[in-house]
């Protein structure tokens, strides 16, 4: 279905001439993300120094940070290259669940070991997933500004400061 739909999408945007872009956004983290994904669960289980329970550590992400993101699909609205395109969006670097969780419990002085592949991998985990970036970087000179350490950083002085005003 997710083919179909692209491959329908740029055939009407390159023959009306309407800007339809698709875009293949990888793993997006920061800000607002929703509580059940990895990263903010690592960052909400570390600061309450609870045990963490994780699939297998040699899954890969290409994570990409939430200012990025919105930096690019904003490039990608005014972009005259972008008629009928797919592009990927991520960092272009892959990171296992251990470099992530690495990340974050050295920014957050956790030193509880995980339960490493005490959670059963999921139907999309994969050792290797990488974007491709080339094609964006070349057709509106985009890439990634931060990286997954300032990132992190961002996101963990963010979730600290939003949750203590709802308590």
């Amino acid at each position: 279905f997710k083919l179909a739909s692209s491959h329908y999408c740029s055939f009407i945007s390159k023959k009306t001439k309407l800007n339809l872009i698709n875009i293949r956004p990888f793993h997006i983290y920061g800000e607002f993300e929703d509580s059940s994904r990895l990263i903010p669960t690592l960052i909400n289980n570390m600061t309450q120094k609870k045990k963490i329970y994780l699939v297998d550590p040699d899954i890969k992400r290409d994570c990409l940070y939430i200012n990025d993101c919105v930096d690019a699909y904003l490039k990608l609205a005014q972009s005259k290259h972008a008629l009928g395109e797919l592009y990927n969006l991520g960092s272009g670097k892959q990171k296992s669940i251990k470099d992530i969780f690495n990340t974050v419990s050295k920014q957050l002085n956790y030193k509880i070991k995980p339960q490493w592949s005490s959670m059963e991998n999921r139907t999309w985990d994969q050792k290797n997933w990488v974007s491709s970036i080339s094609k964006i970087k070349k057709n509106i000179n985009w890439s990634p500004k931060t990286d997954l350490n300032s990132g992190i950083k961002n996101t963990i002085k963010w979730h600290k400061e939003f949750y203590k005003s709802n308590d």
